[in-house]
């Protein structure tokens, strides 16, 4: 089985600890090969950053189906673009956000997402309302770090854990989901001192979560339904 884990930035510096993170939930039969842009942001926190890691994400993809990879993994917990590259190639396709609210809902009644920035809240409440959980949702509070911060781990940690309590105990959370893919390392210690308080909530990796899923649709043969996401065209510039 061969993943290709698409990073959609130009930067690197976060491939280390998506690797650390994936190699906790990888079959030994799995192998990984993580890829990032030539040319796109350096983060994404809006919709035109999604834009602007478009182009190229759509060559490594149609490239990697070409390669025999068995499925792509965006990472990304916004899913920029994951509807068209599933349009493009036949292997599976998914993002960071499915996989950890299908994982939270099936643990938990209600469950918050915990975001970096105000500016990203509406972008995930528009995934939200698409995967048809809105009832779902105690909350989608923020801890205020841009993604270029989140390396501080320490700092992340200390902000995860604030922001999750309040979230059980004002809104009702009964999970908490990380809202990046840029969180990584931390859900096992946020979960732990989270338990140490007294308030045991599964933290849900997104990270962790695809990959999980991706293996297994891989491996029940099941890809994208092309009566939802039909071929396109090719079309002729103008």
């Amino acid at each position: 089985m061969k993943i290709k884990i698409i990073v959609p930035l130009v930067t690197d510096e976060y491939n280390a600890g998506i690797k650390k993170e994936v190699d906790r939930v990888k079959a030994p039969d799995c192998s990984i090969s993580i890829e990032n842009l030539k040319k796109g942001p350096c983060s994404i926190e809006s919709r035109y950053d999604e834009f602007l890691a478009g182009p190229d994400m759509v060559k490594i993809a149609c490239k990697a189906q070409d390669q025999g990879f068995d499925g792509i993994f965006i990472d990304c917990f916004g899913e920029p673009l994951v509807p068209v590259v599933r349009e493009l190639v036949d292997i599976p396709v998914i993002g960071g956000f499915g996989g950890a609210i299908m994982a939270a809902n099936m643990i938990s009644q209600k469950f918050s997402i915990i975001n970096v920035l105000d500016k990203v809240v509406a972008m995930n409440q528009t995934l939200v309302r698409n995967y048809g959980m809105v009832e779902n949702i105690a909350s989608m509070p923020v801890i205020g770090m841009p993604v270029k911060e989140l390396n501080d781990k320490k700092k992340l940690t200390e902000r995860l854990v604030a922001v999750s309590l309040e979230a059980i105990d004002t809104h009702g959370a009964q999970a908490i989901v990380l809202g990046c893919t840029g969180m990584l390392d931390v859900a096992r210690e946020v979960a732990r001192i989270l338990k140490e308080k007294g308030k045991p909530a599964p933290v849900i990796d997104p990270t962790t979560t695809a990959v999980t899923l991706l293996q297994s649709l891989i491996r029940n043969g099941l890809s994208q339904s092309r009566l939802t996401y039909s071929k396109p065209e090719e079309q002729k510039s103008l």
